[in-house]
């Protein structure tokens, strides 16, 4: 009897051995695949069946993409266990990612020391752009940094209401969020961008409400390379709010395309996610033109996040086209929804069966950009099973659009933001909940 035991309990083990090894397996094939929204749920399900490896790996990579406030010290604490498991490479991205958090959090002389440190150990090893590019960020860290604590939000104790106007810009009449604000107690209106990294002022602006330049010359990404300035503005009060010490970009966004200018006139000046994310809930509602932004933040109905951020500070939702997950650039500011070439490519047989080529013009700061692309009929995303639906959307073939979708299936523009009554957007808890548009008579 003894002995069938001792057979019983070593089958268990083996089986628990290798049900362990196939979850590794599992779990660490969702990280090399950058699979973050996918990863969350099995990381969920399997957390305690893990090697202490790739538990710690899994839960420090989950903590940066979903905006957990410890995220810094998981990630630090990932190096300092098992720094001798990670190559070289590997090591020094969670040099990237730690920083990237700082500076998420506005802690701004923590993300300059982690940055100097990441420079000078591959000193000699960057090609010029990254050189650039690196040394760009730690110049704007290290005079932001002089600034003290920046994006402090003074708030009422009460849920604030601000109306809000959903316009028609451009020649082809696409919509847009304003808002008004206030810079240094001068009104301004202001567009709301989701997608934009960088709240943007224009020159003229920055000029007319006294903000203080502290950078004169930035690199800029948009459709190319460009330049601008670092500007920070006292206080920044949007109703009842009053946030102090906000940076702005200060970017003349004229693309000398009399049409394109027709549309980038109201890119004069955008709250974009770096303001967004300090307010940690705005909820949208186009039914009644308002977003109301509350005292407390509303609890996670869904027990998971459908929204994270991507590698420049970004942010990316997870939807549904029928039985497939999509991961979407999440961008009110980008009139129209469009596909990227991943998802071109994933599915090339069907889009060239059921679409229709074209050539379209996109425009964004650094220029105008033309593009090949295709029309496909009839694409519908689901939120939480509640569905929007375009009468088409446009599918770029091509890799040659602005790198912070390059990972992902595409932009979640304004016109499926308007198609839905109201979109309720938290950054604490990473998700997005949104309401059915109300019947209107007739």
């Amino acid at each position: 009897m003894r002995k069938v035991l001792f057979i019983i309990v070593l089958l268990l083990n083996i089986t628990i051995l290798l049900h362990a090894q196939q979850v590794d397996e599992k779990i660490g094939n969702l990280i090399g695949q950058a699979k973050w929204f996918e990863l969350q749920r099995e990381y969920t399900i399997y957390k305690d069946s893990l090697s202490p490896f790739i538990h710690d790996f899994a839960c420090s990579l989950l903590s940066y993409y979903f905006n957990e406030p410890d995220a810094p010290e998981k990630l630090g604490d990932m190096m300092n266990k098992h720094g001798q498991m990670l190559d070289y490479n590997s090591q020094l991205s969670y040099g990237y990612f730690i920083h990237s958090c700082y500076a998420r959090m506005g802690q701004n002389k923590a993300a300059a020391a982690v940055l100097s440190d990441i420079m000078k150990q591959l000193e000699g090893h960057l090609d010029e752009n990254m050189q650039l590019e690196y040394t760009d960020m730690l110049k704007s860290y290290q005079v932001l940094a002089n600034e003290g604590e920046i994006l402090q939000v003074q708030r009422p104790n009460k849920d604030v209401i601000i109306p809000i106007t959903v316009d028609s810009v451009g020649k082809y009449k696409q919509k847009a969020i304003h808002l008004n604000a206030q810079i240094n107690g001068k009104a301004q209106q202001f567009q709301l961008d989701t997608g934009a990294g960088h709240s943007v002022v224009s020159p003229e602006m920055a000029k007319e409400c006294n903000m203080r330049i502290i950078r004169d010359s930035i690199r800029v990404g948009g459709l190319k390379i460009g330049y601008g300035q670092l500007a920070i503005a006292d206080t920044f009060s949007i109703g009842d709010i009053t946030i102090h010490k906000v940076p702005f970009l200060v970017l003349n966004m004229k693309t000398n395309n009399a049409a394109a200018d027709s549309f980038m006139n109201s890119l004069k000046s955008l709250i974009g996610a770096d303001l967004l994310v300090r307010l940690e809930e705005i909820n949208i509602n186009f039914d009644s033109l308002q977003i109301k932004i509350p005292q407390e933040t509303t609890p996670n109905p869904f027990g998971h996040s459908n929204l994270r951020f991507n590698n420049e500070h970004l942010w990316t939702i997870e939807v549904t086209n029928g039985t497939e997950n999509l991961s979407m650039h999440f961008d009110c500011g980008a009139t129209g929804s469009s596909l990227t070439e991943k998802y071109f490519k994933e599915h090339q047989n069907q889009i060239e069966q059921t679409g229709k080529q074209d050539t379209v013009r996109i425009a964004g700061f650094g220029g105008v950009m033309k593009k090949d692309i295709y029309k496909l009929p009839n694409f519908c995303v689901s939120i939480d099973s509640l569905e929007a639906c375009l009468p088409e959307i446009f599918v770029y073939i091509d890799s040659d659009v602005p790198n912070v979708v390059v990972n992902e299936d595409g932009w979640f523009g304004m016109d499926l933001f308007y198609s839905y009554g109201s979109v309720l957007i938290n950054l604490k808890d990473m998700y997005v909940k949104t309401t059915p548009k109300k019947q209107t008579d007739g």
